[in-house]
């Protein structure tokens, strides 16, 4: 493990893929967060954003990664403020009304995969995303089957009913 961290600062970032990789593989390693840090600041976009998840999977002891995190919040590309929004509130739950705009806009994206990672993150939050129960619903008749499934997990995880996320299941089933 030392060798692979001392890895994560190496020039070429097809070797610090393959670090972060691994690392998402293990059960998060103390020594790892600090690399894993750095990593978000990382020149290589793809570096960036590959140790978001690990990060975020530290949950509160990953504090000292939330002020770059922050940063992402206004970049261009709205996954990467969507990752960004997951990985605060994952990591800090009380920055949730910072980032439910983020997250809120990302249940309108253009991208599929964006629309079921809000969705997903929304649903995380339990009753604390019961603002987005409304936008969640329209997601149940979005044209792609990964939004909806997601819509329809997060309103059973906020309503604590499971009927839609049944209903959406069946209907799938039989599509």
């Amino acid at each position: 493990i030392p060798d692979a961290l001392a890895a994560l600062a190496d020039d070429d970032s097809s070797v610090q893929l393959l670090v972060i990789e691994i690392l998402r593989e293990l059960d998060p390693i103390e020594a790892s967060l600090p690399p894993l840090i750095h990593a978000l600041e990382d020149p290589d976009r793809i570096v960036r954003i590959a140790a978001v998840e690990p990060v975020a999977r530290f949950g509160e002891k990953a504090q000292a990664a939330v002020p770059v995190l922050k940063t992402w919040l206004d970049d261009k590309q709205e996954h990467v403020r969507i990752a960004a929004a997951i990985a605060i509130v994952k990591i800090d739950p009380t920055k949730t009304p910072e980032v439910m705009p983020v997250l809120l806009d990302g249940l309108r994206s253009e991208h599929s995969i964006d629309r079921a990672n809000a969705a997903y993150a929304i649903g995380d939050l339990g009753e604390a995303g019961s603002g987005a129960l409304p936008m969640l619903e329209e997601l149940l008749v979005d044209e792609c089957a990964a939004p909806r499934c997601e819509a329809a997990s997060a309103i059973s995880k906020i309503t604590g009913n499971p009927l839609t996320e049944i209903s959406v299941g069946v209907e799938l089933l039989r599509a």
